[in-house]
């Protein structure tokens, strides 16, 4: 669970991209564990509110969620 919220922290201090929606999916039943994250991402001093933005957590090369 550590290196989830660890890669979740350092996707929020990532600079925005633009791009194509990504290829990949997560489906909750797969796993024995799920959770919901509600959080803000502030950026220079401003809050990002980009309804299209995307966040994701891998392990290796393996999306967790």
């Amino acid at each position: 669970m550590k290196k989830v919220l660890l890669v979740f922290s350092l996707l929020l201090l990532a600079a925005t991209v633009y791009g194509a929606c990504p290829d990949w999916t997560v489906n909750a039943a797969d796993y024995q564990y799920n959770m919901s994250l509600t959080g803000v991402l502030v950026v220079d001093g401003q809050e990002i509110a980009d309804g299209n933005a995307v966040v994701a957590a891998f392990v290796g090369d393996q999306v967790r969620g």
